[in-house]
């Protein structure tokens, strides 16, 4: 079993921990999310917009189970997949001086990652003090249920773990096969060298921290539905491969590493296949990337919920008729 099935079921023995408590003022539910994601980082600054670009936008896809604590307090444990992408000849706009580096560069990624998140929601509008039983009735969680809030903003932060492998691909030249290929066990700036004066190879599992607000709304008894955007922080400077600087050429393992590490000299776009306007050598130990900021990626979608447990109300001939005998 491995270390995200391990933290998903740790995640929902802890939430059941929590619960036995507080019965009956909460409830389970479990649910999907449908997102659109968009990464930040060396390929595609904050400073470069004030919104997220659409032309790397990629889906993500989670499921999820929550638990609701009295009358704002929700846990919620995550489990998805989603993709990043990054590109200089894409988001750099050769035409502006202030580009023009990232553009030479010529820089690319694509990122899948599987995220194993736990996160708090606090809703901003609590639910009536009147839903709030401390019967463990079936009756009385039923009729918290059923009575929730119709509507209410949150927000929400929490602790995770991300698995990430990113990929670029090959250059169409020198038999390479222009095909995606891992990057990390290159060392694109010199990590799997065995020289010094380079960083230790990166970690493919990674911490991640999910901060964001939301918007839930009441379709009916059973079903929530919500709309959702948060940030993923991490402690990463390498989703996208590019941190430092060109490693010395002659000291990295391979031919392909040597290839995928300095690309500023190829003519043509690996991905889209078209011709490059600008063409700016790099030479060895000058600067790839920004080690100074961590990489970081934004995920805005729609959430469904389906709330468990047997909690309909009784018809009323049942009722009248048990009262008769």
């Amino acid at each position: 079993m491995n270390l995200f099935y391990k933290a998903f079921l740790f995640a929902l023995f802890f939430i059941g921990i929590l619960s036995v408590d507080v019965q009956s003022q909460n409830y389970w539910a479990i649910g999907g999310q449908v997102n659109a994601v968009n990464y930040f980082g060396d390929l595609n600054p904050w400073t470069q917009y004030a919104g997220a670009d659409p032309k790397f936008t990629r889906p993500s896809f989670m499921i999820h189970v929550s638990r609701k604590f009295g009358r704002r307090i929700h846990v919620r444990a995550n489990l998805g997949w989603a993709r990043l992408r990054g590109d200089d000849f894409i988001s750099a706009a050769v035409f502006k001086p202030e580009h023009r580096p990232r553009y030479a560069r010529n820089l690319h990624f694509r990122n899948d990652i599987t995220e194993f998140s736990v996160i708090g929601m606090f809703d901003i509008f609590p639910s009536s003090r009147r839903t709030v039983i401390r019967s463990k009735s079936p009756r009385a969680r039923g009729r918290m249920i059923r009575e929730r809030r119709r509507w209410t903003p949150y927000i929400f932060a929490g602790i995770g773990l991300i698995r990430h492998n990113p990929k670029g691909k090959t250059p169409d030249t020198l038999n390479f096969g222009n095909e995606w290929v891992a990057l990390q066990p290159l060392g694109t700036e010199g990590q799997q060298s065995g020289q010094p004066g380079y960083e230790s190879p990166y970690k493919l599992i990674q911490p991640v921290f999910p901060v964001g607000i939301g918007f839930r709304w009441k379709i009916n008894q059973r079903i929530d539905i919500a709309a959702e955007i948060g940030l993923r922080i991490t402690m990463t400077d390498y989703l996208d491969d590019v941190s430092g600087k060109y490693p010395v050429a002659a000291e990295l393992q391979s031919d392909l590493a040597r290839a995928m590490s300095n690309r500023t000299l190829e003519t043509r776009s690996a991905v889209t296949g078209k011709e490059r306007a600008f063409i700016l050598a790099a030479s060895d130990r000058e600067i790839r990337g920004n080690p100074q900021e961590k990489d970081t990626y934004l995920v805005t979608g729609f959430h469904i919920y389906y709330i468990l447990g047997n909690f309909f109300r009784r018809p009323r001939f049942d009722r009248d008729r048990r009262r008769r005998f």
